[in-house]
């Protein structure tokens, strides 16, 4: 439900908690979102380990506003008709000064279980922070299922509260380091 999408933190091995600015911060850290100054829009789509049928597919959207930046996240993990796993985010991020922001996104989590085994569904929040103390360098700290949802229906299992953090220094145009620490609390 929280993997790292978009190809900016796909091509950094999946570090995108510190990136200012990106889209895909609904995904990765909405606290992001509130360094995007134009509305932004766009689909991502990968087919993992070129199996057939096993594909992520998102779409997300970022809306400036006087108060503050909304974002919708679409997402969608599936294998063919064994599983499949959704989620549908809206956040809200504010930035306070030009150096920090913070934002919280609520989401609707659905899982369908093969034909017969069932499905469930689950309401989960998510936070998350972003700083930007000197100039390149940004900080991010991001939250998944900040309230310990549990998927409901047949499973009653405890959804994955992970918590993420790190940091980028963008040497220039062309060189961002990132460096970023996730840790699932029941793991």
């Amino acid at each position: 439900y929280n993997a790292p999408m978009g190809a900016r933190s796909m091509g950094l091995a999946g570090c995108g908690v510190a990136l200012q600015g990106d889209l895909w911060g609904v995904q990765n850290n909405p606290a992001a979102l509130g360094f995007v100054q134009k509305f932004q829009a766009g689909a991502f789509y990968e087919s993992r380990f070129l199996v057939p049928g096993l594909g992520q597919s998102a779409f997300a959207a970022a809306l400036p506003t006087k108060p503050g930046v909304f974002g919708l996240g679409i997402s969608s993990l599936s294998l063919q008709n064994l599983y499949m796993a959704n989620k549908v985010g809206l956040s809200f991020a504010k930035t306070f000064g030009p150096k920090l922001s913070a934002a919280v996104q609520l989401n609707w989590v659905y899982t369908r279980f093969g034909n017969n085994y069932g499905n469930a569904s689950a309401a989960v929040a998510e936070f998350g922070v972003m700083a930007e103390p000197v100039k390149n360098l940004s900080f991010g700290i991001h939250i998944f299922n900040l309230t310990r949802s549990k998927l409901g229906g047949d499973s009653d299992e405890n959804l994955p509260t992970v918590m993420r953090a790190g940091g980028a220094y963008k040497f220039s145009e062309k060189l961002i380091v990132t460096l970023e620490a996730e840790k699932d609390i029941d793991h």
